[in-house]
């Protein structure tokens, strides 16, 4: 395993209230469950945020337009 990746398991699993043996326990998991994926694991390659000039045409209901939706739908 690739030094940046096991200081980044460290950083990640090291807390002062868990015992030492299991902190490596589960950097040994961790490290063995990344490997095992390959390029599939989540942070393989990073994603491009996306930018968008569009803005979000979804608005949240108000409270009463939510309460007569509950009381419509209730069971």
């Amino acid at each position: 395993m690739n030094t940046p990746l096991l200081s980044r398991a460290r950083r990640m699993f090291d807390r002062p209230d868990v015992p030492r043996k299991i902190v490596r326990h589960n950097i040994r998991q961790w490290s063995r469950s990344v490997r095992h994926l390959g390029g599939k694991w989540l942070i393989a390659e990073p994603i491009q945020r996306q930018t968008s000039s569009k803005p979000c045409n979804h608005t949240s209901p108000t409270w009463r337009e939510w309460n007569e939706y509950v009381r419509n739908n209730v069971i």
